[in-house]
């Protein structure tokens, strides 16, 4: 297809008195024809209105821009500057990247900025079953771009194109297709040559850009220099850059936000690509007309009214007479005001058509906030788990272990700046170590819900896979989504059964070792895990390996004990709250000092107990007296011994002469 300026669409098979337009046969691909000034007769070529379409409406890309001018924009409009000095123009561009960051739109972006010839073919729709038609149509669309030059030719999901010869899964064709592909691309003259009437012309206009999300899976003989000379990344979007980018898409959009407010929405976006922002901008006005339409038709409605108008208004099918027929029939079922039984069709259609003055519609800030709670990161949506909604408060005392959590964890990732300025790094990692029931798993809920960052929760086991090298390839892709959607952070509950450590008499070869050095590579490798924190939660601190455990990988290591008389009368305290009690006898204070030496998770379990105990001794019961604790408590068994409690006292004692 090409991107043209003021262009209508023109039917397939329409001529007008510039040139021709078509389908290929093949269907392989889309064209955009010359604009109507050029003398080129394009066949088989089809046009779209994609008017408009410059590098203004692209935000958040200015360092990839510069690039693609660079290499692309002068090699198609301004050859000689590389013949002059025996240079060959770039041939080749790799846009690489997670999708929906535009990396599709930035080629358009140049094909309307250069007014060249575009062919794009999607790489995954070229192969086919006949022995050498795929080998076919990729000369011809090559050879199609050369008559036509300036050319682009744009591959998208060029890696389903060209994948690695080398890999198992490759079949003969794809290997042909990635051979057929080298040999075109290095056919493109880089040189002054002789045409067919013996003038000098310009070298071959013609650039490919290849797009994909994949990089590593395109082969590698593609990726060398004079092929893809440069491979350009489309990464996840800063803070900065989402704010450039839903300011672009904002001003076509009538709104009423701030700039203060669009930086205030932005900022809590994190891991959000531009697809995902069209998206939420997309969803806030919807919401923005489904409050036009109620409000525009609020004076015919009862209070009591429940239709939905806009599912009827949206509705492609019916004309505006229909849908004000459908409109009116409702309002009269669903009111018995005079007013409305005289509506006629006519009262309803200018409603419809116009539903209330345009400047009263505007996207407001709380449509935008209320769309990017519905909206979630496309980057994410594989990983990303509903975190229950768990805040401190729902947490009972604990105030030392909330506060380190909060300073290791919370505040680095949400203000960076202040350890910059200290030129100090922040912890990579915090290991929750205790009893079980003590909230650890809790804590990390409340440290997701509190700090609103993206949360990757991993269970040990679920890493686990019986094909060799899948369960490194696992913890990679985990770290690698942190990476991309960051600030971020990792939960790992049950870190033991990852991390057992390596003199535990498990064979070298194993898969736990293996997992555990992939581990150890990515919290404190070559690559920098930068705005992505780790916290992990055991009971079994003694088993993991020591490796794991010293500065630069878990940097903060916390014991949660069991609740204190103080915890456990905050636990009390917000368990009490969601019964019926006896206020007068069952008070926090009681039941704390009942419940010496339990859990968090039994102070909850002994309030659920004692209200069944009630509903045992009267089904209409409304209030759970003191008695019914006390049956409770009798009869209440601890897990927590105190074996189990002075082998963590020993172990902290054992950490700290480690530490001095």
């Amino acid at each position: 297809m090409y991107i043209k300026p003021n262009d209508l669409p023109i039917p397939v098979n329409s001529q007008t008195s510039n040139s021709t337009h078509s389908i290929d046969c093949f269907g392989a691909f889309r064209e955009f024809r010359t604009p109507p000034s050029s003398s080129k007769n394009l066949e088989n070529v089809d046009s779209i209105n994609d008017a408009g379409l410059d590098y203004s409406n692209i935000g958040g890309l200015n360092s990839q821009i510069r690039q693609i001018k660079e290499m692309i924009e002068l090699p198609l409009l301004k050859p000689e500057l590389f013949t002059k000095y025996g240079l060959s123009p770039p041939r080749g561009v790799l846009l690489y990247g997670p999708p929906g960051t535009g990396k599709t739109m930035l080629a358009k972006a140049v094909a309307y900025q250069t007014k060249a010839n575009v062919i794009i073919i999607n790489g995954s729709e070229i192969a086919t079953k006949y022995f050498g038609e795929s080998e076919t149509k990729l000369t011809n669309l090559f050879n199609k771009a050369r008559k036509n030059s300036p050319s682009i030719i744009f591959i998208d999901e060029i890696d389903a194109l060209c994948p690695k010869r080398s890999s198992l899964n490759t079949s003969a064709t794809e290997s042909r297709i990635v051979t057929t592909m080298l040999t075109l691309m290095d056919g493109f003259s880089s040189t002054y040559h002789h045409g067919n009437e013996g003038l000098d012309t310009l070298p071959d206009r013609v650039v490919v850009i290849g797009a994909t999300n994949r990089p590593n899976s395109l082969d590698e003989a593609l990726r060398r220099p004079g092929r893809f000379d440069r491979e350009i990344e489309i990464p996840v979007p800063s803070s900065s850059d989402r704010l450039e980018i839903m300011s672009v898409i904002l001003k076509k959009v009538p709104n009423s936000l701030t700039d203060k407010q669009i930086a205030s929405i932005t900022e809590k976006l994190h891991g959000f690509v531009g697809a995902d922002i069209m998206a939420l901008c997309r969803e806030a006005g919807l919401l923005a007309i489904k409050r036009c339409f109620k409000t525009s038709l609020s004076k015919f409605m009862s209070s009591e009214r429940k239709i939905d108008y806009v599912e009827h208004v949206s509705r492609p099918d019916k004309s505006t007479e229909k849908l004000a027929s459908i409109v009116l029939d409702e309002l009269h079922k669903d009111s018995k005001d005079d007013k409305v039984s005289k509506l006629k069709n006519s009262d309803v259609e200018p409603i419809i058509k116009k539903p209330t003055p345009t400047e009263e519609v505007f996207l407001t800030f709380e449509d935008c906030v209320t769309a990017s709670q519905l909206i979630k990161p496309s980057g994410m949506r594989e990983i990303m788990l509903e975190v229950p909604k768990v805040y401190w408060s729902d947490i009972g005392g604990q105030g030392e272990v909330k506060a380190r959590l909060k300073e290791a964890i919370q505040l680095p990732l949400e203000n960076p700046s202040l350890f910059t300025s200290m030129g100090i790094n922040p912890p990579k990692g915090v290991l929750l170590y205790g009893p079980p029931g003590c909230s650890k798993t809790l804590f990390a809920k409340a440290l997701a819900t509190e700090s609103g960052l993206n949360f990757i929760a991993v269970k040990g086991p679920e890493l686990f896979n019986k094909y060799v090298g899948e369960s490194e390839k696992a913890v990679r892709n985990v770290f690698k989504r942190a990476r991309q959607n960051s600030p971020s952070i990792i939960f790992f509950d049950e870190i033991d059964s990852l991390t057992t450590s390596r003199s535990s008499g498990n064979s070298g070869g194993s898969v736990s070792e293996r997992v555990l050095a992939q581990l150890l590579t990515e919290l404190d490798g070559i690559d920098q895990l930068c705005r992505v924190s780790v916290v992990a939660a055991t009971n079994r601190p003694d088993i993991i390996d020591p490796a794991l455990l010293r500065p630069g990988r878990f940097d903060r290591i916390l014991y949660v004990p069991p609740p204190d008389f103080d915890s456990r009368c905050a636990i009390f305290d917000i368990q009490l709250k969601k019964m019926q009690v006896n206020s007068k006898d069952v008070t926090p204070n009681v039941l704390a000092e009942m419940t010496e030496g339990f859990s968090g998770a039994e102070v909850v379990s002994f309030c659920q107990e004692a209200a069944i105990s009630a509903m045992e001794d009267d089904v209409n019961t409304k209030v759970v007296e003191l008695k019914h604790f006390k049956q409770v408590r009798s009869g209440f068994k601890m897990h927590i011994t105190k074996e189990m409690i002075q082998f963590y006292t020993n172990y902290q004692s054992k950490r700290k002469k480690l530490s001095i």
